[in-house]
């Protein structure tokens, strides 16, 4: 039995818009609270909401416990490690951008593949999606 493009597209959506949805609940959920700390800095990044001082604060511990940093060298890596917290939040905004236009571009991209009632959804996912770009990543 050959299947359908519409079949074939329908179960494309909805992997997709399930897709969506875990990585929207994880964009706004966040860290959970009371994750073990990393054991690295690179392995536990600044996250986009306002956590600055907490992670730039857990970074020079972090140096501070493994290399028993002088106070000069404390203001000095506390300076280096705000700077690096700019760059990776500004960085990683940048690709969730991206990313996340990808996949507006896709639901477009789909469009003339599809019925009216198809196309009336794929438009209400596609613009939501936007909106939700428009305010969670500014």
């Amino acid at each position: 039995m050959k299947m359908k493009l519409r079949n074939s597209l329908t179960i494309a959506m909805t992997s997709l818009t399930i897709l969506l949805c875990g990585y929207a609940v994880g964009f706004l959920l966040g860290e959970k609270k009371g994750k073990k700390m990393a054991t690295s800095i690179a392995i536990s990044p600044p996250g986009l909401g306002d956590q600055k001082a907490p992670w730039v604060q857990r970074s020079l511990e972090k140096f501070d416990q493994e290399l028993r940093l002088s106070s000069n060298q404390k203001k000095l890596a506390r300076a280096e490690i705000t700077t690096t917290y700019d760059h990776i939040r500004k960085s990683r905004l940048e690709a969730l951008k991206h990313y996340s236009s990808h996949i507006v571009d896709l639901h477009s991209r789909l469009l003339p593949h599809l019925d009216a009632p198809q196309k009336e959804l794929v438009i209400k996912q596609r613009d939501a999606l936007q909106e939700t770009l428009d305010l969670g990543l500014q």
